[in-house]
């Protein structure tokens, strides 16, 4: 996945949608299999029904009549994996020398801070969406988790995990209208003495109990340097690849 990034940005093309979506993992000879395989290896589909109409009216024909939830990557053996990854969806892509402006679309929960700032997209933005995709994968869970989509409740997430934002930013947060604050309060994004209620360290203890100390460490490290607030202090794609956690991580199998 790093190594795909890399590729892209060597050939001056950003992404601009890196998510859990837009990553394909290619499964062996799944197509061959029968109905009864395919249950063996992922279970029955779960499904829910959808109230598509407050009142009686009938809905349109075209309307899905129930939901199918989606497989959980982490159930499935990894010797269903092929070892192909695809990147997926250029929706948003574009050429790194020029960059659409305003906020992208993307999921709020793999959306680089600095775009919420007035700051231009680029291959940092990448980066910071790999660097979220990355615990998601190793972990199970979203780094950013927001119940509503509001830059502001991202941006006092992101904080809470990783500190105070950089202070050049203050006064040109997006939404800035949006932010009252009491006679006298501080604004805790930019507080050094705001106490993490939620720091990334912890994160991966909470989340990866088994992993020994020296793979924490280095995953931490990793994470750390992918997910700079300052996009100019992130590692570039190729150096994500290099890093020393693919080498010496000893990445166990999940599954």
């Amino acid at each position: 996945m790093a190594d795909g990034l890399a590729y892209l940005h060597r050939a001056g093309v950003c992404h601009g949608d890196l998510t859990h979506a837009n990553v394909l993992f290619g499964l062996r000879d799944i197509d061959r299999w029968s109905d009864s395989e395919v249950y063996q290896h992922f279970g029955a589909p779960k499904e829910a029904q959808l109230l598509l109409c407050l009142d009686d009216s009938l809905p349109p024909p075209s309307a899905p009549r129930h939901i199918v939830e989606a497989i959980n990557f982490r159930d499935i053996d990894s010797g269903l994996l092929s070892g192909n990854i695809c990147i997926v969806d250029f929706g948003l892509s574009f050429f790194t020398e020029r960059p659409p402006p305003g906020i992208p679309g993307t999921p709020r929960s793999f959306l680089a801070p600095e775009l919420c700032f007035g700051a231009p997209r680029s291959p940092a933005n990448d980066v910071w969406a790999l660097g979220c995709l990355i615990f998601e994968l190793y972990t199970g869970w979203v780094l950013f988790p927001l119940i509503f989509d509001q830059l502001d409740l991202l941006v006092g997430t992101i904080v809470d995990t990783l500190g105070q934002l950089p202070p050049h930013w203050e006064g040109r947060f997006a939404n800035q209208a949006d932010r009252v604050f009491e006679p006298g309060q501080k604004d805790f994004w930019y507080d050094p003495s705001f106490e993490l209620g939620r720091p990334l360290e912890c994160q991966i203890v909470e989340k990866c109990p088994q992993l020994p100390e020296h793979q924490s460490r280095l995953l931490l490290q990793l994470l750390a340097s992918s997910l700079s607030l300052d996009p100019a202090n992130r590692l570039s794609a190729a150096e994500i690849v290099s890093h020393a956690w693919f080498s010496q991580g000893d990445i166990p199998e999940q599954g």
